[in-house]
């Protein structure tokens, strides 16, 4: 169960100031300047939606404001725009209480370095400079095979990677209630759109995605497809080999 000391250190060391609101029309400053019973309001109504595996309709609306990767480039092309989406605060506030209490939850390789705490890719790239120059300083061969991982991860199919979730027990209930309700609409020149249902059987979940969860999901479900690929790599390594994962 939450209780309100998390939510009051989520409020006060994870959301962040000047952000631009989401469909609710609240910002960071209207939790900074109300009243503290909130903290209590959004502990008891986290933990029913919890309980329950429900979160409300209206964490899942997101606007997307389309912006233009260079402007010197050919603006008429949609491979030349990201979509930034802006979600509900308090769905963001329940989403970095729900990393707290799971985080024991959303492990990962090893060998995955790229987005974990005090670790970067920099590691792996020195890693694979110094075995690299190993080998050719002493006149042997190296074979290096790279995959890019991400792409596969954008058109994945997220149901089986959720059903990959229930083996650990990790509110797999809640996040299917959740994916179920995402409704989205385009922003342009301050002028919304006519919100329509997402259906999600493959997505893209980098930065166009149309509607983003700000931490949790994105991250129970590359850890996810991590495992899975550090298992099938080891699987059929041969010989002497070294996998890092960026």
């Amino acid at each position: 169960m939450f209780i309100v000391e998390n939510v009051d250190y989520v409020l006060h060391h994870h959301i962040k100031s000047g952000k631009a609101a989401g469909i609710d029309n609240l910002t960071a400053e209207h939790f900074f300047y109300c009243h503290p019973s909130i903290t209590v309001h959004l502990s008891n109504l986290f933990n029913l939606m919890l309980k329950h595996s429900y979160v409300p309709s209206q964490f899942g609306l997101g606007i997307i404001v389309p912006l233009v990767n260079d402007k010197n480039g050919n603006v008429c092309s949609l491979d030349n725009y990201k979509g930034i989406t802006t979600s509900p605060l308090i769905s963001k506030v329940f989403e970095y209480c729900l990393m707290l209490k799971f985080e024991h939850f959303l492990y990962s390789s090893d060998l995955q370095m790229g987005f974990k705490k005090k670790l970067g890719c920099g590691f792996s790239l020195f890693a694979l400079q110094e075995m690299s120059d190993y080998f050719v300083f002493r006149s042997s061969s190296i074979f290096i095979t790279a995959i890019d991982a991400s792409k596969a991860f954008d058109r994945v199919n997220h149901k089986t990677l959720i059903n990959k979730l229930c083996s650990r027990q990790a509110f797999v209930g809640l996040i299917i209630n959740w994916y179920s309700k995402l409704y989205f609409c385009v922003r342009w020149n301050g002028v919304l759109a006519i919100f329509f249902r997402y259906h999600v059987v493959y997505v893209r979940v980098v930065s166009c995605h149309p509607f983003c969860l700000t931490c949790m999901l994105m991250t129970c479900l590359w850890y996810c497809i991590s495992l899975v690929m550090d298992v099938m790599f080891l699987k059929r390594s041969l010989g002497a080999s070294c996998m890092l994962m960026i």
